[in-house]
């Protein structure tokens, strides 16, 4: 993931809130983010929980993706799992 530093990190600051998130989750759905696919995590990061296997613990909440627009395209920037919703 970026350092927060790139031009269109710059750009996107100067959107109100709800534009930038708007621009970035369809960047991300449409596979101009997150395009890549993250290198493998490191086995030890590996995490069960409640029966489930998880590559990772970085987890993005709900909210960030209210209708499940672009699960994929956030799972492939490297999070271990994407809760969908509100």
């Amino acid at each position: 993931m970026g350092d927060g530093t790139g031009p269109v990190s710059r750009l996107l600051r100067l959107l109100p809130p709800e534009a930038a998130h708007g621009v970035t989750l369809c960047a991300v759905a449409s596979g101009l983010a997150g395009a890549g696919r993250a290198p493998p995590d490191d086995p030890i990061l590996a995490v069960r929980l409640w029966g489930r296997d998880f590559p990772n613990p970085v987890g993005l909440a709900a909210g960030f993706d209210k209708d499940a627009r672009a699960v994929a395209g956030l799972i492939r920037l490297g999070f271990g799992f994407v809760e969908a919703g509100s």
